[in-house]
């Protein structure tokens, strides 16, 4: 995904891990940075925080979380 205006470049990743019946679906939207800057690296975590905000209210079942893979692995 490239944003129109300032031609940054996102990645959005979706990941399904499944254990017995447990099932965790993660999305993650990462930013492209080549060369990393100060100012192009606020730029990234601005665009960053409006698309996630877009895929919440676009889609609500998804839930934002800092649970992450192995925390949900443990707890299984």
């Amino acid at each position: 995904m490239e944003n129109r205006i300032n031609k940054n470049s996102y990645c959005i990743l979706i990941d399904r891990c499944t254990f017995n019946s447990d099932e965790l679906f993660q999305m993650e939207v990462e930013g492209i940075l080549l060369p990393p800057t100060k100012d192009k690296e606020r730029e990234v975590i601005k665009d960053i925080a409006y698309i996630t905000k877009r895929l919440i209210r676009k889609y609500r079942f998804l839930k934002p979380t800092t649970l992450t893979k192995l925390d949900w692995l443990k707890d299984l």
